[in-house]
């Protein structure tokens, strides 16, 4: 418990003071790419996932993996399976641990999401 108030502390630190824990160009596809991380947080996703070691290693490490999977599945298909198992993750995956989410994001929020874990 100890070690999940010190990251939450720790994220709050980070959000407060403007840090963010990744840096981008000051464009609009970075602009899009901090407010995905943003809303990565808002969701609570560290909560399962860790991106460079930060978080919890319930769910998979996200460190390469959206690459991985784009690499593999093409970015269209591999989006769209990913959008559609936030929404109803049983329905993707039948027999998953993963939780259904408390609140999902909207398209837009997804897509954002989605360009920030494109680059961890």
């Amino acid at each position: 418990m100890k070690k999940r108030n010190f990251f939450l502390l720790t994220l709050t630190i980070l959000f407060i003071g403007g840090i963010s824990v990744f840096s981008y160009a000051d464009n609009d596809s970075g602009k899009s790419v901090k407010e995905g991380e943003r809303l990565f947080e808002k969701f609570n996703c560290y909560e399962c996932h860790t991106i460079a070691g930060i978080g919890y290693a319930v769910g998979p490490a996200l460190d390469g993996l959206v690459q991985r999977k784009i690499k593999k599945d093409g970015e269209v298909k591999y989006k769209e399976w990913l959008k559609g198992f936030l929404k109803d993750p049983q329905k993707a995956v039948p027999g998953t641990a993963k939780p259904m989410l408390m609140k999902k994001p909207t398209d837009a929020e997804f897509d954002k999401i989605y360009e920030f874990i494109k680059t961890v």
